[in-house]
């Protein structure tokens, strides 16, 4: 028995992982934006994790980062989430059993204390699994746990995961499961390129249904038509009659042809310019992030300064107040004061510098929607009609 079974990784800060937490368990919203969910077959989706995690996700989600080390910057991942698809060729008997093997797998691996939910939803185009997890580790210099998604899903956990998971999924159902297709080998596909990969597919598939449909009733049309063989000789030709209700048939179904084909192409059009747009605002982020990156660089390294100078600054106060201890205690109260007036002045200035600093500081995108309305293109289709 082989089947493909697709498993992509993804990370959210604090802002998006309460959206997503509401995606898993389809609590209800103004607007969804998945037009794949078929909401009549909500009720048939179910959480693997409900017997080790009771809690409401929020609530758990809340109480354990309290018990752990976080940094306290608006652009850390919170959530990981390892979307785990089943495979199209498996048994729907084994379809509980494929999801529950592959659950206690990444349960395990990444620790039932960090476990979210493990919704499986059963109402999209194809079932499959959303693990939630807190990305903790033990904080080896400080002692205790900390929240890092960067050490739990690095390369080489990325490298090494496909393999274990599909042993271990192997193992438990006794059947041939191969996540290592293509989806994996060209590396993880978001949830975005997923469904719009599918999308293509479906569309492709209605235009097979509706060439399928023109070809028959173009089998059934030749079944009455009349051919007759007149004239003798030179003028010798063949007539053929239909009849003109099948002749009309004949037209809608060449119109309907027509129509399906332009539309085909006009779909493909359509999907080449939004990869192409898709494409070009990737290399702009990764542009964006490398100058942040490089930014950041330029920090650290006026921090290492800052911190010199001050351990500098307080050797320096410490022979000072050495000295001033020997003098008399007249002298010493007036050299504090003005010491002490003109340590405030310069920390004052020294604040001041700082605000201006950071007011001039470049405004840079956290997501890739803020960066994808920063750069958007003006409509230069607007303006253009024919004036009247």
């Amino acid at each position: 028995m082989k089947g493909f079974c697709m498993a992509h990784i993804e990370k959210y800060t604090s802002g998006a992982a309460g959206r997503m937490l509401k995606h898993y368990e389809r609590a209800p919203v103004e607007h969804r934006g998945n037009e794949n969910i078929k909401p009549e077959l909500t009720q048939l989706n179910y959480n693997v994790a409900a017997a080790d995690q009771p809690m409401p996700q929020a609530a758990f989600v809340a109480q354990r980062l309290k018990e752990v080390r976080v940094q306290k910057r608006a652009d850390v991942n919170t959530l990981c989430d390892w979307v785990i698809t089943q495979p199209q060729e498996l048994p729907a008997d084994k379809s509980r059993a494929f999801f529950e093997a592959a659950y206690a797998f990444l349960r395990d691996r990444y620790g039932e204390c960090n476990v979210v939910s493990a919704y499986v939803h059963m109402d999209e185009v194809t079932p499959h699994m959303h693990f939630a997890f807190l990305p903790i580790v033990a904080d080896q210099k400080r002692g205790g746990e900390k929240l890092c998604a960067k050490e739990v899903i690095n390369r080489k956990e990325l490298q090494m995961f496909h393999t274990a998971l599909q042993n271990a999924v192997e193992r438990d159902l006794g059947i041939k499961v191969h996540l290592l297709n293509g989806a994996t080998q060209n590396g993880n596909k978001s949830v975005a390129e997923l469904k719009r990969a599918t999308s293509a597919e479906a569309l492709r598939e209605k235009a097979r249904q509706d060439t399928e449909i023109v070809r028959k009733a173009a089998e059934r049309a030749a079944d009455v038509v009349k051919t007759t063989e007149k004239g003798f000789g030179k003028k010798r030709h063949t007539e053929v009659t239909i009849a003109g209700q099948t002749h009309q048939q004949l037209l809608e179904a060449a119109s309907a042809a027509d129509r399906l084909t332009r539309t085909v192409k006009q779909w493909e059009r359509n999907f080449a310019t939004v990869n192409l747009a898709a494409e070009r605002l990737q290399g702009e982020l990764l542009e964006e992030r490398r100058r942040s990156a490089r930014l950041k660089e330029q920090l650290d390294i006026r921090n290492e300064r800052v911190i010199k100078q001050r351990t500098d600054y307080e050797e320096l106060l410490e022979d000072i107040n050495a000295v001033l201890d020997d003098l008399p205690e007249k002298v010493q109260a007036k050299l504090r004061a003005d010491f002490s007036k003109k340590r405030k002045q310069r920390m004052q200035q020294a604040e001041e510098r700082r605000e201006v600093s950071v007011s001039k500081a470049p405004d840079i995108p956290k997501t890739v929607a803020e960066f994808a309305q920063k750069h958007k293109q003006p409509d230069r289709s607007k303006g253009r009609g024919r004036s009247r």
